[in-house]
């Protein structure tokens, strides 16, 4: 009877023994299955990248380069148009300077010191005036969009007002071969014939036209007129007229009907002389009337 009971209690514990190890293997198979189970964008913890479809994508590269293409196709519209006119101001031609009426509001745009208008008909000379404050020698290569050209521009100096008031006003351009520029002036008024027939000269402002008798083209020195004398002065004034007047030389022309006093107003063409480089050329006018 005692080694049944024992017989019994063995197969007992062998029963719980067994039960025992395959709850613990099914739990170990669950943690596992578990483990390797994908885990959703909800579940987990790590932000999840959101990458744009395809369709989202395109639509946003087709909108771009249409945008940039047009800004490339501007600025290099605006270079081409730089280059054009740098191109334009570099050449020896003078078309692009002579119109028949002077918009001063659109000159003033491109540069402010446009202030006046120089024109002599019937010659080359139609020329924006130009003041550059501070600085006379500005112009002297540049031309009126402030681009360097060996031609420079017409211009005046701060010894001047910009109204063509004061008794003497001095206007410098260069003597250029091709004839642009002052570089007509010597070639043409050395000739009697030629300046009584080109005895007109135009100064032209935005609210007023002057015009101006040529009587004079001579050679005479380069001292600086405007710096060394007092033209405000009748003495001075006088003096220097007649000594510009009294020169006697082949290219020499005078007008000697015409007089002038201290109460004119007279405007000096300024420019290099030809083949003396201790010398100007200067062709001279007093004020008749104004528009």
């Amino acid at each position: 009877m005692k080694m049944q009971k024992a017989v019994l209690a063995l197969l007992l514990t062998c029963v719980f023994a067994l039960s025992a190890c395959g709850n613990a293997a099914a739990d170990s198979s669950s943690s596992a299955a578990s483990s390797n189970a994908p885990v959703s964008a909800a579940e987990s913890s790590e932000p999840v990248s959101e990458e744009p479809s395809a369709e989202s994508s395109d639509e946003e590269n087709s909108e771009e380069p249409s945008e940039i293409s047009d800004e490339a196709s501007s600025e290099e519209s605006d270079v081409s148009e730089e280059t054009s006119e740098e191109s334009e101001e570099s050449g020896e031609e003078t078309s692009e300077y002579v119109y028949e009426d002077v918009n001063f509001a659109v000159y003033q745009k491109i540069n402010k010191d446009i202030y006046a208008w120089i024109r002599i008909p019937g010659t080359p000379i139609d020329y924006p005036i130009l003041n550059r404050k501070g600085d006379n020698e500005y112009y002297l290569k540049r031309n009126y969009y402030r681009y360097a050209d060996t031609r420079g521009s017409i211009f005046t100096e701060d010894y001047n007002n910009r109204d063509f008031n004061d008794p003497v006003t001095l206007i410098y351009g260069h003597n250029m071969s091709s004839g642009s520029m002052f570089g007509s002036i010597q070639k043409t008024y050395t000739k009697k014939s030629f300046m009584q027939s080109h005895k007109e000269l135009q100064i032209i402002l935005p609210d007023k036209t002057y015009t101006y008798e040529i009587f004079a083209a001579v050679p005479y020195s380069n001292i600086h007129l405007m710096y060394y004398y007092d033209f405000t002065n009748t003495y001075v004034f006088t003096e220097v007229m007649n000594d510009i007047l009294s020169v006697r030389a082949m290219n020499a022309v005078v007008d000697k009907t015409v007089k002038v006093n201290p109460d004119d107003h007279i405007v000096i063409l300024s420019t290099c002389l030809s083949g003396n480089g201790n010398q100007r050329y200067l062709l001279l006018a007093v004020r008749r009337d104004a528009e």
